[in-house]
């Protein structure tokens, strides 16, 4: 018997509630800065991306989840928006969470070719070396932990780079995820089965006959942020039923277009400080002076309890609703619910007290919600296709203004069950529709968009 399990339909259903992610629960540092400068329609999607920043400077963190796994930070991410939407506040992040990782990595990036230069000019004064002498010079190679690397980086080359890192995740940003696919194409399959991995941290490898060429078994650490538009997105993600889709974290913002400029705010000293205080800290655990640290591992049963009670209540109200699309999601959601509470609890310091618990559970909640609510928005199990408008051949159907008598005639019409306000809401959600007048005399009104021709 599962620990505050909800057995009470209404009660479940308020908790299984996906769609009211408005409500940001308090945030852990480093999360609060960043939300508190960013631009009012960016909070959301700061708070989300900051995730596999974060989780890749404290790669050491672990915490046992169902059934005594133990789960590292590892995320992949992608922010969509249409173009020139605003989608480089990531580079934000990047510049600003990675400073640290990139000044060390720039500094083994340096031996690297200093040494390639040392030999180079050692090759050429002695004309031809011996075999045995060539072995010598690469035992000398410098392999310095490298993390940060480019997001076409051949998986050869990755899994280098991985088996360098010595357990420490290694990360990739693209602004335009439209490149990496182009890059990934030949070996595209190849690709997505090692961020499938990634995710879960499983083992990958390769065995060449050449000996130019790297063989080897590692096990994976790798988080990803991807960014893209709408289309371009779809192309990189095609399948619902690939299990790489299921694993990530899909980042959407309000449609800039004709709103001014975003501002972002400034930090204050007092932001400043509890940023570099616990960039710092989330730094340490994991490389210190060139050592690896070993896994930092924090007991959150209380959140695998929380997260256990969160899928009982989305799988009864799929149940109740004949959701298969939230049943199969559901569960991926919890798990990347469950890391991001893994660095709510490390930032808020691991107090073990009844407030910071009840802040984790719900930072940790209120991120599944986030990610679930997207896979809902965006697929469709039950018609077995790509889907990122709820309903469409319902709202298709009816005309710019109408009343909730004339959208549950539509439902119906269509043969479907839902209620009429869940759906109404979500084309709320999606900035599809707009709502007018009281509770009795409510008006829905269509907003003409663009979107509506291409199902976004």
């Amino acid at each position: 018997e599962q620990s505050g399990e909800a057995t009470d339909m209404p009660e479940v259903e308020k908790f299984a509630d996906v769609f009211n992610v408005s409500e940001v629960p308090e945030l852990p540092p480093i999360f609060k800065e960043w939300f508190e400068v960013a631009p009012e329609d960016f909070k959301l999607a700061v708070t989300l991306t900051l995730l596999p920043f974060l989780g890749t400077v404290g790669s050491k963190l672990r915490a046992q989840y169902f059934n005594g796994e133990v789960h590292s930070p590892s995320f992949i991410c992608c922010v969509e928006a249409p173009q020139a939407n605003g989608k480089s506040f990531v580079r934000k992040l990047d510049n600003s969470i990675l400073g640290e990782l990139k000044k060390h990595d720039a500094e083994e990036r340096e031996k690297e070719r200093a040494w390639k230069e040392a030999r180079k000019a050692e090759r050429d004064a002695r004309v031809k070396m011996t075999k045995q002498e060539l072995a010598e010079m690469m035992k000398e190679k410098p392999e310095g932990v490298i993390r940060y690397v480019a997001a076409t980086i051949s998986v050869t080359e990755l899994l280098k780079k991985m088996v360098n890192a010595r357990g420490l995740h290694v990360i990739a940003v693209s602004e335009e995820i439209d490149t990496v696919h182009k890059a990934m194409k030949r070996g595209f399959s190849d690709f997505s089965d090692l961020l499938r991995k990634a995710f879960d941290n499983a083992e990958h490898g390769q065995d060449y006959a050449s000996e130019s060429s790297w063989s080897g078994i590692v096990k994976l650490f790798f988080n990803t942020v991807y960014c893209g538009t709408p289309k371009a997105v779809r192309r990189f993600f095609p399948d619902v039923e690939d299990g790489m889709i299921s694993r990530v974290i899909f980042v959407t913002f309000p449609d800039q277009a004709y709103k001014p400029v975003p501002v972002w705010g400034k930090f204050s000293k007092q932001q400043e400080e509890s940023l570099n205080y616990h960039l710092n800290r989330l730094n340490m655990i994991s490389l210190v002076d060139e050592e690896v640290q070993e896994e930092h591992l924090m007991k959150m049963d209380f959140m695998v309890k929380e997260m256990q009670r969160w899928c009982v209540a989305q799988q009864k109200f799929a149940a109740q609703t004949k959701d298969l699309t939230r049943d199969t999601f559901c569960r991926r959601s919890a798990v990347i619910g469950f890391r991001a509470a893994m660095l709510a609890y490390f930032l808020w310091e691991e107090k073990n007290t009844p407030v910071v618990r009840a802040r984790v559970k719900k930072f940790g909640v209120w991120v599944a919600n986030c990610c679930l609510r997207q896979f809902l928005l965006r697929f469709n199990l039950q018609e077995n296709k790509l889907s990122t408008f709820y309903c469409k051949e319902v709202y298709d159907s009816l005309p710019d203004e109408f009343d909730a008598k004339k959208l549950i005639s539509a439902l119906h019409a269509h043969g479907k069950d839902n209620k009429y306000n869940d759906v109404a809401y979500r084309w709320k959600l999606a900035g599809l529709l707009e709502v007018k007048g009281s509770h009795k005399s409510r008006i829905y009104v269509k907003i003409n968009q663009e979107v509506k021709q291409d199902g976004k």
